[in-house]
């Protein structure tokens, strides 16, 4: 719980961070012609999916809620696979930092903006990436497992 507790902190952290020194829309390059931070507001899930959907801030608080529960009661009944907990915390501190964007804001703070010629991905924020990533390691272990 306090590696999911570390990530929502951090994710928030960063989006704070973002939000007082970034203008939504302006892009300040990092890494030129590949990373650049852009504040960004997502309404929706994934890639902005749902965005213009009366009802996604609402559905989406509640996937994250159920998010949360379902990570920390598998989190907290998996004791014996360290590494599979911890998959489990960052996406339940992702889930976290999100719901809490949404509570408070009504969208999700993005500023991480990657890009290469014209391939550019959708911006996101560290949230998101432990979410990802969370769920990537989660799936391996899971279907490792079943084999």
């Amino acid at each position: 719980m306090l590696l999911a507790a570390g990530i929502a902190a951090a994710d928030q952290a960063t989006k704070a961070l973002a939000l007082a020194g970034l203008e939504a829309g302006r892009s300040v390059p990092v890494i030129p012609g590949f990373f650049d931070l852009t504040l960004a507001f997502n309404s929706g899930a994934a890639f902005s999916s749902f965005a213009n959907w009366q009802h996604a801030p609402l559905l989406l608080m509640a996937a994250s809620g159920l998010a949360i529960l379902v990570a920390g009661w598998l989190m907290l009944t998996i004791r014996d696979n360290g590494l599979l907990a911890a998959a489990l915390a960052l996406i339940l501190g992702g889930a976290a930092g999100n719901l809490i964007d949404r509570a408070r804001l009504g969208s999700v703070v993005d500023f991480v903006d990657l890009y290469h010629g014209v391939w550019h991905f959708p911006v996101f924020n560290l949230a998101d990436s432990a979410i990802t990533v969370g769920g990537v390691a989660a799936a391996i272990m899971l279907l490792k497992n079943k084999g």
